[in-house]
């Protein structure tokens, strides 16, 4: 039902899509930690945001569970070494539409959230994905409630008011 967080809002907002955790070799490549659920988002000729800064990826490849991926303007180990651990983004624009009835975690993350009968239940703090389903995590003045992303439970999802519906389980 949901598929990764904006680091801004507005016009500026982006996605994160990968982080840069360590140099490899002397040349100036970086192992990248993909998080995205699109591998093509590092294909050659692609632009990305590190930081504030933009950079093009010039080569990718993969290497076990990580990407080693070029950028421009990254043509030695030091320069390589001050990307690590930073974030890897894209502009939102740049995102695909989901298909439907299924939503980006960012397009969901703060979400106010009500019962079917409309009382207030909290703001969608966290989204834990288990496998089988997400979970979603739902911060309330008087407790936390955990919610598996079901469509029995999942009434209603309005991105565009930031508001989500749904049907609280028996025991809930």
């Amino acid at each position: 039902m949901s598929l990764s967080s904006p680091s801004q809002n507005g016009a500026d907002a982006t996605v994160v899509v990968g982080l840069v955790r360590s140099p490899k070799g002397l040349q100036g490549d970086v192992h990248v930690e993909l998080l995205s659920d699109v591998p093509g988002r590092f294909s050659e000729g692609r632009q990305v945001l590190i930081g504030d800064s933009p950079f093009t990826v010039l080569r990718v490849r993969q290497q076990a569970k990580r990407l080693v991926v070029r950028f421009s303007d990254v043509g030695s180990r030091e320069e390589a070494e001050k990307l690590g651990n930073c974030y890897i983004h894209i502009p939102v624009g740049q995102v695909p539409q989901p298909p439907p009835d299924t939503y980006y975690h960012y397009q969901l993350l703060d979400m106010q959230v009500f019962e079917k009968d409309g009382s207030y239940l909290g703001i969608l703090a966290q989204i834990l994905q288990t496998g089988a389903n997400d979970v979603y995590v739902i911060k309330g003045p008087k407790r936390e409630i955990v919610l598996p992303a079901i469509a029995n439970v999942i009434i209603d999802v309005n991105t565009e008011k930031g508001v989500m519906q749904v049907d609280l389980p028996d025991g809930l």
